[in-house]
C-alpha cells in the first residue's frame, strides 16, 4: 500500500467517525484557503474534497451537509480575487472578461464528487446571473445570447 492510500484511509477514518458540522465547515475552510496555488486548480485538495462530499452525499442527498454553500462562499472570494485583478492596466492588454470556472474542464475527472459539488456550487453562485440573462433575452429576442452574456458580464465588473 502507497504512502497515499494510508492517508487516504486515515482521512476516510477521521471524517467517519462522529463528524460534525463544525468540523465539515473547518475541513472546507482549511481546504480552500488562500495560498499560492488556487486551491480549485490543485488536485490533492480536489480529491481530498471529493472524500468529504462522497460521505456527506452517503449522511445527505439533497444539500451534501451545506457544503455547496460553504463553496459558494469560496467562489465569491476567488471572483472578487479575479474583479480587483482585472482592474489593473495591465490586464485589460491580456485577459478576457469571461468569470472564471469554480473547476477547470481539465480537472473534472480528479474526483468526480468535487467536481459535482463544484458545479452544483458554481450553478447557485450565477442563479441571479441566469435570471437576469433570460430576463434580459426576453426583453430584447433580437439580441444574441452572447450580447446578452457581454452586457451582464459588463454589468458585474463595474
Amino acid at each position: 500500500m502507497d504512502e497515499f492510500n494510508r492517508y487516504e484511509i486515515k482521512f476516510q477514518y477521521h471524517i467517519n467517525a462522529d463528524f460534525s458540522q463544525i468540523q465539515l465547515s473547518a475541513w472546507i475552510q482549511l481546504l480552500c484557503c488562500k495560498r499560492p496555488t488556487q486551491w480549485n486548480t490543485d488536485k490533492s485538495t480536489l480529491h481530498l474534497l471529493g472524500i468529504l462530499i462522497r460521505n456527506a452525499f452517503v449522511r445527505d442527498q439533497t444539500e451534501l451537509l451545506g457544503i455547496p454553500e460553504l463553496l459558494k462562499v469560496n467562489y465569491a472570494v476567488l471572483l472578487q480575487q479575479w474583479k480587483d485583478g482585472s482592474k489593473s492596466m495591465l490586464s485589460w492588454f491580456t485577459s478576457d472578461d469571461s468569470v472564471p470556472s469554480l473547476i477547470d474542464s481539465s480537472n473534472l475527472d480528479v474526483s468526480p464528487w468535487a467536481s459535482f459539488a463544484l458545479l452544483l456550487a458554481e450553478q447557485r453562485s450565477h442563479e441571479a446571473f441566469y435570471e437576469i440573462l433570460y430576463q434580459a433575452m426576453s426583453k430584447h429576442p433580437k439580441n444574441s445570447l452572447e450580447q446578452s452574456v457581454k452586457v451582464y458580464n459588463s454589468w458585474i465588473i463595474e
